[in-house]
């Protein structure tokens, strides 16, 4: 079944599509909320959402514009079509039938029912402001005004419609100059907002995670409490910011209406989603490193210190916590120690309190991430251990 033009430009079509799309960008931001809330992943699904309740708006603006341009392009050519009718001696009423059976885009349909509430006995007045109301633009009003006033006053209607030929072309000539004066803005807008990501990409590779040098939990990024999944997240959310209004200026800049912008929006969201959501998603566990213990020989008196090189990958989100698993009777029970960031030897460490002689002692490490992701290093199975020596 093929839906007609009238269906999709339809009041209740336009609200149920738009109606839609909202409600599938609230199920896609809530289920991010879920599954994600509060990593950097929960942050690109709700500017996926957001791309999603957008796209439909944006379609349908572009739709609408499409139409109006088509209709305004076809006016001087149906205006020069019934002076030519005019002067061939047909009543206006006749030269509107004869034009109605011509094809002008979207204007055909229009014209038929024009005719048609003519030939009913429609006053003139009141059959081109339904049928200005029904095209909707606005050269198509001021085309109708003038053609009414005109009609109204008397005179030569063929001079009338080849002047006011003129005039739409004129105008719409002057739209075109317009909108090629302003291009090169909108592709400001578009270059600025590349430059603004690659800016963001650069200052959080080069400067944020090479100054990072620990976890959230050992004092976060340079000591302040935040960690490189917080510093992701803003980040991020500035550039979706930035894409957002940047789309809706462009729009303003190239069709007059912030409408016309959404389009734009809807293009550098996507743009931003997939490029930050590929840079900045981290779906790498730490890696878990060059783990020793000392004293090499432990005695019942002191404790062993575990030391590890614990590091997330780039592009990464920062090592959240890390924990020293141990046990004394084969894993029939265990104990489970945090270990903390050294920024002198840039390692993670915990102690095992000492245990009796001739112990043996195995222990493994976990860590995660900021994202959620965790590791374990348990020596590939065969988890790393001391017996404990006898005596002091």
């Amino acid at each position: 079944m093929r839906l007609s033009g009238d269906f999709l430009g339809s009041r209740a079509f336009r609200w149920s599509a738009v109606g839609v799309s909202a409600v599938a960008g609230a199920a896609l931001a809530v289920s991010g909320y879920l599954l994600f809330y509060p990593t950097f992943a929960f942050h690109v699904f709700a500017a996926a959402a957001l791309i999603v309740v957008l796209t439909m708006p944006a379609l349908l603006v572009l739709r609408d514009e499409r139409r109006k341009r088509h209709i305004d392009d076809m006016l001087p050519r149906f205006m020069e079509d019934m002076a030519e009718s005019h002067e061939a001696g047909m009543t206006l009423l006749k030269a509107l039938e004869a034009s109605s059976k011509r094809r002008y885009g979207p204007i055909t349909g229009e014209l038929r029912h024009l005719a048609a509430q003519l030939s009913w006995g429609v006053e003139f007045e009141a059959a081109f402001a339904s049928f200005s109301s029904r095209i909707d633009t606005e050269l198509t009003a001021k085309t109708t005004a003038i053609l009414l006033e005109a009609m109204r006053l008397g005179g030569d209607l063929k001079a009338a419609f080849h002047s006011t030929a003129s005039f739409v072309r004129e105008v719409i000539q002057l739209r075109n100059e317009r909108e090629s004066q302003l291009r090169p803005y909108m592709i400001v807008i578009y270059v600025s907002n590349v430059i603004f990501m690659a800016i963001i990409m650069i200052l959080y590779q080069s400067f944020f995670l090479s100054m990072a040098s620990g976890s959230a939990g050992s004092g976060g990024f340079m000591s302040l409490p935040m960690s490189l999944e917080g510093y992701k997240v803003i980040l991020f959310d500035l550039v979706v910011v930035e894409a957002l209004f940047g789309g809706i200026t462009a729009g303003k800049l190239s069709g007059g209406r912030a409408l016309t912008g959404l389009k734009h929006s809807v293009t550098l969201l996507v743009v931003v989603s997939v490029v930050f959501g590929l840079f900045f998603l981290d779906p790498i566990p730490p890696a878990i490193t060059d783990v020793e213990f000392a004293p090499s020989t432990p005695s019942p008196v002191k404790p062993v210190r575990v030391a590890a090189r614990i590091t997330d990958p780039t592009p990464g989100s920062g090592v959240q916590e890390a924990y020293l698993v141990w046990t004394s009777d084969g894993w029939r029970t265990n104990e489970t120690v945090k270990m903390d960031y050294s920024r002198t030897s840039e390692l993670w460490e915990a102690q095992i309190p000492p245990s009796p002689e001739e112990a043996e002692i195995l222990f493994l490490l976990t860590a995660m991430d900021s994202s959620g992701n965790s590791a374990v290093n348990d020596n590939g199975r065969r988890f790393f251990g001391y017996r404990v020596a006898a005596g002091g």
